[in-house]
């Protein structure tokens, strides 16, 4: 039904675990259509569907306080959730998320959404960080 999502995810796919995967990555996310299962597949479809009664829970990860809600069994004793190469002090309930190999180093604060990706470093708030998407339309003005 949606053959550019599945040639985009397939090229993600193939570039897991090789050097270049950060950068098909980005390249190819930003270009895929946002649409959802149901828009993009259940809707469509022609041919009877089945479903099956089950419990497997769900967490739309939309936002950087999903992630750390979703991944909170994985935090230190202060709360702080650390994905990536950080040092902590004093500092409580804060995410950490980096895929540079840089160091993240907190002190003294409590409720950050500290992301560093290749192209850009984000100190949030980590219950606004679903508010991400103003930056999105902000580079989108600049361009």
């Amino acid at each position: 039904q949606l053959p550019d999502l599945a040639r985009g995810l397939e090229a993600i796919d193939q570039a897991i675990g090789r050097p270049e995967y950060d950068e098909v990555l980005n390249g190819v996310y930003r270009e895929l259509p946002s649409i959802s299962i149901d828009h993009g597949i259940m809707e469509r479809t022609t041919r009877q569907v089945y479903v099956m009664r089950s419990e497997i829970g769900w967490s739309d990860v939309g936002s950087w306080q999903a992630l750390y809600d979703l991944r909170s069994g994985g935090a230190d004793s202060d709360g702080n959730l650390l994905l990536g190469k950080a040092w902590i002090e004093d500092s409580r309930g804060n995410l950490v998320y980096s895929t540079t190999g840089r160091t993240i180093a907190l002190l003294g604060v409590e409720g950050l959404a500290v992301v560093d990706t290749g192209d850009a470093l984000m100190v949030a708030d980590l219950g606004l960080s679903q508010e991400v998407k103003r930056f999105a339309q902000l580079e989108k003005l600049a361009e």
